[in-house]
């Protein structure tokens, strides 16, 4: 089924039916396996295949999370705490696997390329992947430093932060079933 098909089925299928609750059922099922496979493969890729897997996890993260989430509230409220359910779950998803990911990527010192076309300014030449990675983590977990000083730092004292923070608490109960 083509696109434009599915999209026209979609439309004629009553909310709330049997028709539609099995329709939207095998959606999920369908979409769940490009997921998991940007996650996995993609993301952990060099070159044209990484770019391939956050494009992917963009246009899912903009397909699913983002209308979910500003979409209007639905009239009954059992549906809505349900629906928040499940946004929280794939975000808190989402925040674990990039804070892995991140993690990763503490001990990487090689300086960072120049940035994308069309990426959000703000990390200074000669920043390096541990520097970015560290600021992403902090603005992600809602630490002290703001992204903005931290890069700014001499390297020396980006050093003693980075360290600091993979001793401190929080990095353990974050990631203490991965140490």
């Amino acid at each position: 089924m083509t696109a434009v098909e599915f999209a026209q089925h979609l439309f004629t299928l009553k909310p709330g039916s049997d028709d539609a609750a099995a329709v939207l059922r095998e959606l999920v099922e369908d979409v769940r396996y490009p997921a998991t496979l940007a996650v996995e493969r993609y993301l952990v890729a060099q070159g044209p295949d990484a770019d391939k897997g956050k494009d992917v996890i963009s246009d899912m993260r903009e397909c699913a999370l983002v209308p979910l989430a500003s979409s209007a509230p639905m009239t009954d409220v059992a549906t809505e705490v349900w629906a928040l359910r499940t946004l929280c779950d794939e975000l808190l998803d989402l925040r674990r696997e990039t804070a892995s990911l991140l993690k990763e990527l503490l001990g990487e010192r090689a300086e960072l390329p120049e940035p994308p076309p069309g990426s959000a300014p703000g990390v200074p030449a000669g920043s390096r992947v541990c520097d970015l990675a560290f600021a992403l983590l902090q603005r992600m977990l809602r630490g002290e430093t703001a992204p903005d000083v931290f890069l700014s730092l001499p390297t020396r004292d980006k050093n003693r932060r980075i360290k600091e923070f993979q001793s401190s608490q929080l990095f353990r109960s974050l990631f203490e079933e991965q140490l």
